[in-house]
C-alpha cells in the first residue's frame, strides 16, 4: 500500500479546521495570524516551539501528532526492534539478524544498532538458559555499562535496554543504577508509558534479586512499587507488589502456599504464565547454595 506524505503545514491546517479554530487564535500569544497564514499555504519554517504552542491550542499531544504524521506506521527503528524478537528462535535466524544489524551499524555509524546487537545476541543466550557459551558476554556488559553509565538523563531506549539485559548485571550494580538513574524517571510517573516501564523494571528486578537469594536489593524497589500501584489502574504490578511484600518477608523460608492468595487471582485473571514465571523464580532460588 502507497503511502501519501502529507506536509507539516498541512497537517496543522486540517486539524485546526477539524477543530473549528482560527489562523488568529493559534497564533495567540506567541506570533501572528499572517505568520500562521504563510506556514499553511506554504511550508514556512517554524519553531520546534512554535509547532508545541499549535498542538496546545489544539490539545494535541506530541505522541498523538507523531502518530499522525507517520500515518499509524511504526518508526523504522521500533519496527526495527519489534521484528529483531522473532529472530531468536534458533541460531541461524539470530545470526541473519545480527548481520543485518551489523550492515546497519556500518552504513550509518549509528551507535543504535551496534547496542541492538548486543541485547539481542545477550537475550538469545539468556533464552536459551546458554549464557555459558555466550563469548561475547563480558564484551557486551561492558559495552552496554558504558553506553549507560555515560547517560545521566534516560529516556525510553536506555531503560528498555537495561530492563532486557538485566541478566548481564550483579545485583550492586543494577541497584546503584537504579538510584542514580531510574528513580529521576519517577517524575514521569503521570506519563503512561514512563509508569508502566518503570513498574516493568522493578518487577523484573525484583524477579533477578529473587532468584539471586539476594533478598537485601529488594526492599527500596517494593517501597517505590508500592507508591506506584497506589492506582488502581495498575492492579497487576499491585499484585506484583503484595507478592513481592510476601517474599522478602518470609526470604528463604519461603513456601509457594503462602502466595496461593495471589495466584488464584492472576490464574483467574488469565495470567497462568506469570504464575508460572515465579514458579520458574522460586526453583531457581532454592537450587542456590
Amino acid at each position: 500500500m502507497e503511502v501519501i506524505q502529507i506536509e507539516h503545514y498541512q497537517i496543522i491546517k486540517q486539524l485546526r479546521e477539524e477543530r473549528g479554530l482560527s489562523q488568529s487564535f493559534l497564533a495567540e500569544g506567541l506570533t501572528t495570524r499572517e505568520a500562521v497564514s504563510k506556514f499553511e499555504r506554504r511550508g514556512t519554517k517554524i519553531s520546534a516551539e512554535t509547532l508545541f504552542w499549535f498542538l496546545e491550542k489544539m490539545n494535541i499531544t506530541l505522541e498523538e501528532y507523531y502518530h499522525i504524521c507517520s500515518n499509524g506506521i511504526l518508526p523504522k527503528k521500533q519496527q526495527i526492534i519489534v521484528d529483531g524478537y522473532k529472530h531468536l528462535s534458533t541460531y541461524s535466524s539470530l545470526q541473519t539478524l545480527l548481520t543485518d544489524l551489523s550492515n546497519l551499524s556500518c552504513g550509518t555509524n549509528d551507535p543504535f544498532y551496534r547496542l541492538l546487537i548486543v541485547q539481542f545476541r545477550s537475550l538469545y543466550y539468556w533464552l536459551k538458559n546458554d549464557l555459558v557459551n555466550d563469548n561475547y558476554i563480558d564484551n557486551d556488559r561492558q559495552e552496554i555499562q558504558h553506553y549507560l553509565n555515560g547517560i545521566d538523563t534516560w529516556g525510553r531506549f536506555e531503560l528498555s535496554l537495561f530492563n532486557n539485559l538485566l541478566f548481564l548485571f550483579d545485583s550492586d550494580y543494577i541497584t546503584a543504577t537504579y538510584k542514580r538513574t531510574i528513580t529521576k524517571l519517577m517524575s514521569y510517573e503521570n506519563i503512561i508509558y514512563y509508569r508502566n516501564d518503570i513498574t516493568g523494571f522493578m518487577s523484573n528486578a525484583l524477579f533477578i534479586f529473587w532468584q539471586r537469594n539476594d533478598y537485601q536489593y529488594m526492599k527500596s524497589i517494593i517501597s517505590d512499587l508500592q507508591l506506584l500501584t497506589k492506582d488502581e489502574d495498575y492492579c497487576f504490578y499491585k499484585i506484583t507488589c503484595k507478592t513481592f511484600e510476601k517474599i522478602y518477608q518470609a526470604q528463604n523460608d519461603l513456601n509457594l502456599e503462602d502466595l496461593k492468595t495471589e495466584f488464584d487471582i492472576l490464574n483467574y485473571l488469565g495470567y497462568e504464565s506469570t504464575v508460572n514465571d515465579y514458579y520458574t523464580a522460586y526453583n531457581i532460588a532454592k537450587s542456590k547454595p
